[in-house]
C-alpha cells in the first residue's frame, strides 16, 4: 500500500491548499486552473449557474464560459462513482438537471425521471435538517434557500423563461441545436445532453463566498457526511494507515471519477465482481479494506498532481512528485523545477571547456541539480515519487509502475543519466547538449504517425530505464537504429533533414548507455572499426555538402541515400561513397576558397583509415550501433569552432603493413604515391586534379589497365621530381607483395574492393611521416611465368635499371630511353623495344652490370613471339618485379 500512504501524506502536507484554486499555464500557453480538492467533493463542469435570493427565490440565471465551468461540488461515495443514465445516486446540492429540476419528466416524457428528483430532495432534506442542528448558520442558510427553491420552482420552466434556451418553449426543447445561426450560448459552451447537464446555486448571502469557493461549506459538508457513514457505514482495519474500528468504504469498494482527464469515468479504486478473492481469501474483507477518508485523500492528492504538472500519451499519465508535490519530472526535461538550471547548465557548457570525462561531466551535471533543488527549497532528506498510471478500459485506471527513492537517490540517477547519454554537438557559441523529452526519443523510434500505444510503452520502458538500470532495452534500441539508417524513409519536405538529424542524434545519445567506453565528443585515438566506418560515413557526408551552394544543401547526399547499405556491408559500400565523392572533392578543389576544405577533409580520411586494421571479412562486417555515435561525434567536430588546440591523433603508434598482400589495398597503395608524386611536382598549381583523381573510378573497376595508363601519364612529372627515384622504388616494394602465379594473374584486373582507399591513405600518411620501409626476404618475381605481356615488363625493367645507373654514375638526372617510350611501348611493345634496345647498347658497354643484364635480356627475347599485340597492365607487374628483385640482389651483396 506504499503508493497509496504516499499519497495520503502528500495530502496531509498540502492541506492548506485545500479548495484553493490556483492559475498554471499549460504546455500549449493556456492558463488553466488547478485546486486540490476538499474530502468529499468532486470537480465537474456546470454550465449554468442559478441566483438565489437568501429566502430561495429566483433571482437570474446565466451560460457560464466554458473556462468558467470548473465547479468544486459535495458528493457522496454513491453520487462520486455513478455513471451510465440510470444511475440515481444524487449530489448533494448542485446536480445535473434531471436530479435538480421537479418538472423535468414532463420534458423527457418518462415518468420515472421523477425519482432522480425524489432522491436528490430527500437527501438534501437530510442534510438541511442536520445543519439545523450543527450550523454553521451560513450553511444552513445556504442548503435551505437551495431546498426552497428546488421544491418550490418548477426550475426548467424558470430557465426556459429566462432565455436559457433560446427562444424554445418549456418541454419542447432540442437536444442539440442543429442551425448554425442564432445559436443559444447553452448550446454553445456546453456538448452534453439536457439531462446530464449541471446546474449550480449561487445563495446571495451577505459577506459569504458561493459554496463552491467556500471552506465554510467544504466542512460542513464532511462533518455531515461522516457523521452519516459512522451509522451506515461498517468499520475496521483501514490498511492505509493501519488503524482499526475506522469507517470504511462500501463493500463494493467505490473509487473518485475524474481522476485522468478524458477518462471521466474511470476510477482508481473500483470492482463490480465480490468473487474474486476465492480461491485466496476466506472471504472479501481479508483482501483489502480500506477507510474512507484516507482513501479519499490519496485519490483527491492523485488528481491535484494530475491537473497540475501529469504528462499525458493518449490515456496514459506520468508523474514525478517531491515531498511537497514538487514537479521533478524526468519525462520532460524543459519542465519541473529542474528545468532552469539543467539550461542554464547547458547554457555554460557553450563557454566552457568541454569535460574529458564522463565523471567530470556528471559533477557538473549534479551541481546543476543541486542548485535547483536549493532554487525550489526541494528537501534534500525527503523522498522522489514516480508514478506512471493508465485507463486501457473504460471505467478502470492502472498503475502502470510506481518507485518511490531518497531525493539523492533520485538526482544521483538523473546526474548518471544526463552524463551517459550527454553528445555535444555545434552550437552557435561552441559545444551545446540538447536534450530530448522521453516523448521524442519514442516518436524518433517509432515514427511520427505511430499508435499511441507504441509511443506511451516506449516512454514508460525509458522513463523505468533511468531509474532502473539505465541500459536501454535493445528493443527500442533496435528500433531507432532501423530508423536512423533510413535517412530517405522521412518524407516530409519541410521536416525531412531536422527530424531526421534529431533521429540519429537521440539515437547515437541512447546508443551510449550500452556503449560506455564512447565519450561526449569526438575521441580520434578510438580504434574502433564500428566508430571509425561511422566517422567516414560523416566526412563524406559533410563534404559533399560543403561543395553545394546554399539553396541545394538540405537533399540527401550519397552518404544518406547509402547509409542502410553501409550499415550491412560498409567496407563495399564505403567504395561507392568513396567514387561518388571524388567529383565534388574535384570541384572544391578548383576554388580556391574551398580548397582548404578540401585539404581537411582528406586530412580527417587519411587520420581515420590508419586506424582501420583487419582483413575484408572483418571489415566488412554490419555495423553496430556505435557507428551512430562515430557518425554524430565526426559532424560535431567538423562544425566546431575551436577555441583552444585541438588534440592530435599520434600517428606514430600507428604503421603500415608492408606484409599484407591483399590485391586491393596494395593498389591502393600504388595509388597514393601515383597521386603523391604528381601532386608533389605540380607545387603551387596543385587546385588542378592529378591522374590518380581523374581515373579513380575506372581504377576501382579495372585497376591494372587504369593502372598503365595512369603510370604512363605519371612519366613527365618523374622527370625532375627530387623524389623520383624514392616514389619508384616504394612501387617496386608494393608489387612485389603481388603473387605472380597464374591464379593470381587471371584477376589481377578484377574490381577493388574498399580496403584500396584503406591503402591509398594509409600509404600517403606512411609517406608523409617518411616511414621507412623495410624490404622483404621474399621476392614476387616469378621467372617461371612465360606471360607476353610479364615478359616484355621484366625487358622494360632491365633497360630501365641499367641506363639509370650509368646516368646515376655520372650524376645525369633525365627520363631513361624505357620510360620516354613508356606509352609507344605499350601499344607497339616488338617494334619499341628494337628502338630501346638500339638505344641501351652504350649504356651494356659502360655499365659493369652490362654483360650481366645483356644476358638476362638474351633469355627473355628468346622466350618471345614476334608479336606486335598491345600490352595489358601485367607488363608494369612484372616491370616494378624485376625492378624490385635486381636492386634488392644489388643492394644486398
Amino acid at each position: 500500500m506504499s503508493w497509496i500512504t504516499d499519497l495520503v501524506d502528500l495530502y496531509d502536507r498540502n492541506e492548506h491548499l485545500v479548495g484553493i484554486p490556483k492559475e498554471i499555464v499549460s504546455d500549449n500557453g493556456k492558463e488553466r486552473t488547478v485546486c486540490l480538492l476538499p474530502i468529499g467533493h468532486i470537480q465537474v463542469n456546470v454550465p449554468i449557474q442559478i441566483d438565489l435570493n437568501a429566502d430561495g427565490t429566483f433571482n437570474n440565471a446565466t451560460v457560464l464560459r466554458y473556462e468558467e465551468q470548473k465547479t468544486i461540488v459535495p458528493t457522496t461515495l454513491s453520487s462520486g462513482s455513478r455513471s451510465g443514465s440510470s444511475a440515481k445516486s444524487p449530489m448533494p446540492l448542485d446536480d445535473q438537471l434531471k436530479y435538480v429540476a421537479r418538472d423535468f419528466h414532463f420534458y423527457s416524457k418518462k415518468s420515472k425521471d421523477i425519482d432522480f428528483y425524489q432522491n436528490y430532495v430527500n437527501q438534501l432534506k437530510e442534510y438541511k435538517d442536520y445543519l439545523a442542528g450543527h450550523g454553521p448558520t451560513s450553511a444552513y442558510q445556504t442548503v435551505s434557500a437551495i431546498y426552497k427553491y428546488v421544491t418550490e420552482h418548477d426550475l426548467l420552466k424558470d430557465l426556459v423563461d429566462y432565455g436559457i434556451f433560446g427562444n424554445q418553449t418549456a418541454y419542447s426543447l432540442v437536444e442539440k441545436w442543429a442551425e448554425k445561426d442564432d445559436k443559444p450560448l447553452l448550446y454553445q459552451e456546453s456538448p452534453e445532453s439536457l439531462d446530464k447537464i449541471f446546474v449550480r446555486f449561487n445563495v446571495w448571502i451577505k459577506n459569504e463566498k458561493p459554496h463552491w469557493e467556500n471552506p465554510t461549506m467544504y466542512k460542513a459538508w464532511k462533518s455531515y457526511y461522516e457523521s452519516k457513514l459512522r451509522i451506515e457505514s461498517e468499520k475496521g482495519v483501514d490498511y492505509i494507515s493501519g488503524k482499526t474500528n475506522i469507517v470504511l468504504t462500501n463493500k463494493k469498494i467505490k473509487g473518485i471519477k475524474g481522476i485522468l482527464p478524458g477518462s471521466n469515468n474511470a476510477k482508481l479504486i473500483s470492482t463490480n465482481n465480490p468473487y474474486n478473492y476465492r480461491g485466496r481469501f476466506y472471504d472479501e474483507d481479508e483482501v483489502v479494506t480500506l477507510g474512507y477518508e484516507n482513501s479519499q485523500k490519496a485519490q483527491l492528492a492523485l488528481k491535484w498532481l494530475i491537473d497540475r504538472q501529469g504528462f499525458s500519451i493518449d490515456t496514459r499519465k506520468y508523474l514525478a512528485w517531491g515531498t511537497k508535490g514538487e514537479d521533478v519530472s524526468v519525462i520532460e526535461p524543459k519542465k519541473g523545477i529542474f528545468a532552469q538550471p539543467l539550461d542554464s547548465l547547458f547554457q555554460q557548457l557553450n563557454n566552457e571547456e568541454l569535460p574529458d570525462t564522463n565523471e567530470q561531466l556528471a559533477a557538473k551535471i549534479k551541481n546543476a541539480f543541486l542548485k535547483g533543488e536549493n532554487i525550489c527549497h526541494l528537501n534534500a532528506n525527503g523522498n522522489v515519487y514516480i508514478m506512471e498510471l493508465d485507463a486501457p478500459v473504460q471505467g478502470r485506471i492502472d498503475i502502470v509502475y510506481y518507485q518511490s527513492l531518497d531525493v539523492q537517490s533520485y538526482i544521483d540517477k538523473l546526474t548518471d543519466w544526463y552524463s551517459k547519454t550527454a553528445i555535444y554537438v555545434s552550437g552557435k557559441n561552441g559545444y551545446m547538449n540538447p536534450n530530448f523529452s522521453l516523448r521524442s526519443l519514442a516518436v524518433f523510434r517509432n515514427g511520427k504517425h505511430a499508435k499511441n500505444d507504441l509511443i506511451k510503452n516506449t516512454v514508460s520502458s525509458l522513463s523505468q530505464t533511468i531509474l532502473g538500470t539505465q541500459k536501454v532495452s535493445w528493443s527500442i534500441l533496435n528500433g531507432l537504429y532501423n530508423r536512423a539508417i533510413r535517412p530517405m524513409s522521412f518524407n516530409d519536405p519541410h521536416e525531412k533533414f531536422i527530424t531526421w538529424s534529431n533521429t540519429m542524434l537521440g539515437t547515437a545519445k541512447l546508443f551510449r548507455t550500452v556503449y560506455p567506453e564512447f565519450g561526449p565528443v569526438l575521441d580520434k585515438q578510438i580504434k574502433d572499426r564500428n566508430y571509425l566506418f561511422g566517422r567516414l560515413l560523416a566526412i563524406a557526408d559533410i563534404a559533399e555538402n560543403e561543395s553545394k551552394k546554399e539553396k541545394q544543401k538540405g537533399y540527401l547526399t550519397n552518404a544518406q541515400r547509402y547509409m542502410t547499405t553501409f550499415a550491412q556491408q560498409p567496407l563495399t559500400v564505403w567504395k561507392t561513397i568513396y567514387l561518388k565523392l571524388m567529383p565534388y572533392l574535384i570541384k572544391m578543389g578548383k576554388d580556391e576558397n574551398k580548397n582548404y576544405i578540401v585539404n581537411r577533409i582528406q586530412r580527417e580520411i587519411g587520420e581515420i583509415s590508419i586506424l582501420l586494421q583487419g582483413d575484408v571479412q572483418k571489415l566488412n562486417r554490419p555495423l553496430n550501433g556505435s557507428f551512430l555515435i562515430g557518425y554524430v561525434h565526426q559532424k560535431a567536430d567538423w562544425y566546431h569552432k575551436r577555441d583552444h588546440e585541438e588534440k592530435q591523433i599520434n600517428f606514430n603508434m600507428f604503421s603500415m603493413d608492408n606484409t599484407d598482400t591483399e590485391r586491393s589495398y596494395l593498389f591502393g597503395r600504388a595509388l597514393a604515391l601515383a597521386d603523391l608524386a604528381e601532386s608533389e611536382a605540380m607545387g603551387s598549381d596543385n587546385d588542378r586534379a592529378t591522374n590518380a583523381q581523374k581515373y579513380l573510378s575506372s581504377f576501382a573497376q579495372q585497376p591494372l589497365t587504369t593502372w598503365s595508363i595512369i603510370f604512363s601519364n605519371l612519366q613527365p612529372y618523374l622527370t625532375h621530381n627530387q623524389y623520383a627515384f624514392r616514389f619508384k622504388r616504394s612501387l617496386d616494394r608494393i608489387f612485389n607483395l603481388m603473387p605472380s602465379d597464374e591464379e593470381s594473374m587471371k584477376h589481377r584486373n578484377d574490381s577493388l574492393n574498399g580496403r584500396f582507399i584503406i591503402g591509398y591513405y594509409q600509404q600517403r600518411n606512411a609517406w608523409f611521416r617518411k616511414e621507412k620501409i623495410e624490404d622483404t626476404k621474399a621476392i614476387g618475381l616469378n621467372q617461371q611465368i612465360n606471360s607476353r605481356d610479364y615478359l616484355y615488363g621484366r625487358l622494360l625493367a632491365f633497360a630501365d635499371v641499367l641506363e639509370n645507373n650509368v646516368l646515376n654514375s655520372h650524376e645525369i638526372k633525365r627520363q631513361t630511353n624505357a620510360m620516354n617510350y613508356l606509352k609507344a611501348f605499350k601499344q607497339q611493345p616488338l617494334t619499341t623495344w628494337k628502338i630501346i634496345r638500339l638505344r641501351i647498347a652504350p649504356y651494356i658497354k659502360n655499365s659493369r652490370y652490362g654483360s650481366t643484364i645483356a644476358c638476362y635480356i638474351n633469355e627473355i627475347e628468346q622466350e618471345l613471339s614476334d608479336s606486335n599485340v598491345p600490352l595489358n597492365g601485367e607488363f608494369l607487374v612484372g616491370y616494378s618485379q624485376q625492378r624490385y628483385a635486381w636492386y634488392y640482389k644489388k643492394e644486398n651483396n
